[in-house]
């Protein structure tokens, strides 16, 4: 289906480029829909429970397939709504052929069965994602954190290549079928064999999980995150992640814990991120950099039910995985959001302290945690649903994220690692104070100066102290004032009505979990359920 699309989508382009790019997109976003309501339908199909193979075992279908195939496809629909109309034509057009590119590489990525199939999708996903990164070719940061980006990624990709030609050439196998009855019958830690294909394997999860930015392989995310817009910031956060995981719970499953010193790798990592992510967030002064760090954090509670993958952990890393797309991906909404508002109160001042003031109309995103200030004055819904999103990732109870870190942790006790449960509840405590310090900006009601609206704008003018210089400031205070409170009602229809309902769609879901819960939990447990009966 994505496929037909994207052919489809290079035929209309210049019958509709002239006229609205943004029509494009929006195809896009309506045919990730369709495509999800396609996938919806194979769990009707009997032998899924015992999945299918498909193109000459190429790719594989089954349950857990299925469940990210939609929540990427969702995901993706959602990413959509962060499109501003206004931006030039041909970045909407290339915005939506990158992205669909990506997806396509990540579907493919899902349902991959060999070592060739997972590094062409892959590089696939990988490489629309570097051009992504740069698109906006007139902000420096954005060209500096793709060059960035594609660097760390063509580290990566050379390791995973290289694992998988070890295992290649120690086993002389590439699918993942036949490397679980290889496992099966080489479990022998005496056997040279069997740990050089344990290596070639440590080789492969180092480099999945530099592209997720687990740490201590996290150090090129904070300035690509950062330098990118809000926008490419939304896809690179979430969409990237969610194939690498399916394929990391795939090899788990054929590796079926043979390996114990990857067990002992990947709780270092998972700790490692638990650290860097709560300690290091706590100096940040800039949003996305924060919420970068908040990220590598919630990977460890991905990742470590890996180390004792069985239907119950399964069902729970399903259920975080999905409850925290998401609420990042409402996070990121809402940020765009508030830019729509932040942008009319820098043209407020523009037009009110320079003359014509029109220039200074540049798209410009929310960079910096001071940007929120006062951000419940010009829109209070926004601001109580990015509290909500926040609240969701301390882990307060009812809402989803309080769930999905119950069901995670409960199983890390199961199993008796009761350092990590205690470092990952000290780590929670620890995010929880930059969340908090998050709303507190938000709610923050003191009064705006002319130096706090400079601050704003990042670029202070040079006051001038005679009394003439004071009067035109006090004037032009005055009028700001003014044409605020004139304009304070019709702020919030700066933001567009499908990002409108799709905050409050994904806000309501957070918030009323507790009162929704048997129905996320049947659902998980069904697919994973279904994963053990293959």
């Amino acid at each position: 289906m994505l496929t037909i699309l994207l052919i489809t989508l290079i035929m209309v382009t210049s019958i509709f480029y002239q006229k609205n790019s943004i029509i494009l997109s929006r195809i896009v976003m309506l045919s990730f829909i369709f495509s999800a309501f396609l996938v919806v339908n194979t769990f009707s199909i009997d032998s899924l429970t015992t999945g299918l193979s498909i193109y000459n075992n190429l790719l594989q279908v089954t349950s857990i397939t299925a469940y990210f195939e939609i929540l990427i496809l969702v995901a993706s629909a959602l990413v959509f709504f962060s499109l501003d109309k206004n931006l030039p034509k041909d970045v909407i057009l290339h915005y939506s052929y990158l992205v669909l590119l990506s997806i396509l590489g990540s579907i493919l990525l899902v349902g991959s069965t060999n070592f060739i199939t997972l590094f062409l999708s892959i590089e696939l996903q990988s490489f629309a994602v570097y051009v992504l990164s740069g698109l906006f070719k007139k902000s420096h940061t954005a060209v500096a954190a793709s060059l960035k980006y594609f660097l760390i990624g063509a580290l990566s990709s050379t390791l995973i290549l290289l694992g998988s030609a070890l295992v290649y050439g120690n086993t002389g196998l590439i699918h993942f079928n036949d490397l679980l009855l290889f496992n099966t019958l080489n479990y022998d830690s005496a056997n040279t064999l069997y740990n050089y294909t344990a290596l070639a394997y440590l080789v492969i999860a180092v480099g999945l999980l530099t592209k997720m930015a687990v740490a201590p392989f996290h150090y090129w995310a904070p300035d690509v995150y950062d330098g990118v817009p809000t926008s490419v910031t939304l896809f690179l956060t979430n969409l990237p992640k969610l194939s690498i995981i399916v394929l990391l719970i795939e090899l788990t499953l054929k590796m079926d814990n043979f390996y114990d010193y990857l067990e002992i790798f990947i709780i270092i990592t998972a700790s490692a991120s638990l650290i860097i992510g709560s300690v290091l967030g706590l100096k940040q002064n800039k949003l996305k950099r924060l919420l970068t760090y908040s990220t590598i954090s919630h990977l460890a509670y991905i990742i470590i039910p890996l180390t004792f993958l069985s239907f119950n952990h399964l069902s729970s890393i399903l259920f975080y995985i999905a409850q925290y797309t998401l609420t990042n991906i409402n996070i990121f909404l809402i940020i765009i959001a508030m830019t729509y508002t932040y942008k009319h109160f820098q043209s407020t001042i523009s037009d009110t302290t320079h003359n014509g003031g029109l220039n200074n109309k540049v798209p410009k995103d929310i960079d910096y945690i001071s940007d929120l200030t006062m951000a419940v004055k010009y829109n209070p819904t926004l601001a109580l649903s990015f509290a909500i999103c926040l609240f969701s990732f301390s882990g307060i109870p009812p809402l989803a994220g309080f769930w999905g870190k119950y069901y995670v942790l409960t199983g890390v006790i199961e199993q008796k690692l009761y350092v990590f449960a205690l470092l990952a509840i000290l780590s929670s405590v620890i995010s929880a104070i930059y969340y908090l310090s998050l709303i507190k900006t938000t709610f923050a009601s003191i009064p705006l100066s002319i130096e706090n609206r400079n601050h704003f704008n990042h670029s202070p003018d040079k006051v001038n102290h005679n009394n003439t210089d004071n009067s035109i400031q006090s004037s032009s205070h005055r009028m700001i004032e003014e044409k605020e409170n004139s304009d304070i009602l019709n702020i919030s229809n700066k933001v567009v009505a499908p990002m409108s309902y799709t905050i409050a769609i994904l806000t309501h879901i957070i918030a009323l979990i507790y009162f929704l819960p048997d129905f996320f939990l049947k659902s998980v447990k069904w697919v994973a359920l279904s994963q053990f009966l293959l």
